[in-house]
């Protein structure tokens, strides 16, 4: 039977040992990401365009293309194979844009974006956000920078064209996670 003592001894090694874990996943996207920046997404998400109404509301059918996917250590693999959104919710509503993407394979409720949208139909919409575990914290940086068609020359459903960037940092347990992926995107509207 051990003492009260060692099971706190025991207890306080594994906080002090999650502790690092998160401080290094912070740290790990504290640093100059580009486009995903930290402080760039926080001011794209509160930005507004000059979009009045809410014409490019819509669900959007996506196809996306991966063209970079930039992973290390043990995760790579399987960040690099997994199976990118599928459907794109898009709500806008006088120069604001909340973007919702949903992975098929991954969760059923997705992830939202927020950003400015401007009357020509482009449109930056932005997240930051963290995956706290048990053993560790991962951030997850994403920016979706797109143009909606409308009126597509010779008529047809409205077309998406853009760029889908995202990287995941931090660690779960001893587990180190730095991944970064863009996808090219190419959606038609369902309604």
């Amino acid at each position: 039977m051990r003492g009260r003592g060692s099971y706190f001894a025991g207890f306080s090694h594994r906080l002090r040992s999650l502790a690092a874990v998160i401080a290094v996943g912070l740290l790990a996207c504290d640093e100059d990401n580009g486009p995903l920046d930290r402080p760039t997404l926080a001011a794209l998400a509160r930005e507004r365009g000059d979009a009045f109404g809410g014409a490019h509301t819509g669900t959007w059918l996506l196809t996306l293309d991966r063209t970079e996917c930039t992973c290390t250590g043990e995760a790579a693999v399987l960040a690099c194979l997994s199976n990118p959104p599928t459907t794109l919710r898009l709500v806008e509503g006088d120069g604001v844009v909340a973007v919702g993407l949903a992975f098929a394979d991954v969760m059923s409720g997705g992830v939202e974006f927020t950003g400015p949208i401007d009357e020509d139909g482009s449109f930056s919409a932005a997240l930051v956000s963290s995956i706290v575990a048990v053993q560790g914290q991962l951030r997850l940086l994403a920016r979706i920078d797109a143009v909606t068609d409308l009126e597509p020359a010779g008529g047809g459903q409205a077309t998406m064209d853009g760029r889908l960037r995202v990287r995941m940092a931090g660690g779960v347990g001893e587990i180190a996670v730095d991944c970064g992926s863009e996808f090219e995107i190419e959606g038609l509207r369902l309604f």
